[in-house]
C-alpha cells in the first residue's frame, strides 16, 4: 500500500510540473495598427527587416 501511494505522490507531482510547462508554453501575438497604412518608405534601424513581406510572413503562420 505504502509504494502506491510513492507512486501516486511521484504521479502527482509530476502532473503539477506538466500543468506549470504547459502554462508557460502558450503564448499569444495581436496585431494592431494605429493607422489604415504605413508610410510609403518608413526605414527601420535594422535593413533586414525592410526586406520581410508581412502579408506573405501572416500566410505562412495562418497555414500552420
Amino acid at each position: 500500500m505504502l509504494s502506491i501511494l510513492t507512486a501516486l505522490e511521484a504521479l502527482r507531482g509530476q502532473y503539477r510540473k506538466l500543468q506549470e510547462a504547459v502554462e508557460l508554453a502558450r503564448v499569444q501575438i495581436d496585431f494592431r495598427l494605429r493607422e489604415e497604412t504605413l508610410p510609403a518608405n518608413l526605414p527601420s534601424l535594422f535593413p533586414w527587416i525592410d526586406s520581410v513581406d508581412f502579408d506573405l510572413l501572416m500566410r505562412e503562420f495562418q497555414r500552420r
